[in-house]
């Protein structure tokens, strides 16, 4: 499971580091090239539907993050309940009889 999530994550930090680029790249020739016929829309419309893409990783990105922060939250709340325990068990352990 830990390693299908790592393959994931990874997946989608590639995306949304470099469709951007190629998303500016791309603009930026449509812009200097021009286009007002059937092509140029249709590449405006694919350039317009291909920079959703970062902007679905980055909400995905803030789940993961909101995920890993109530994870730690969870983990730290099982180590005080785990320490408090390891010392109550000591203090019954070292009680003078």
């Amino acid at each position: 499971m830990q390693e299908k999530r790592l393959k994931q994550i990874s997946i989608w930090q590639w995306l949304g580091r470099v469709i951007p680029m190629i998303l500016i790249v791309a603009f930026i020739s449509f812009f200097i090239y021009g286009g007002t016929d059937l092509i140029g829309n249709t590449i405006a419309g694919i350039l317009t539907a291909l920079s959703i893409i970062p902007i679905i990783w980055w909400w995905w990105a803030m789940d993961v993050m909101k995920w890993l922060s109530k994870l730690y939250g969870e983990t730290i709340e099982h180590q005080t309940l785990i320490l408090e325990e390891i010392k109550d068990i000591k203090k019954e352990l070292y009680k003078p009889e």
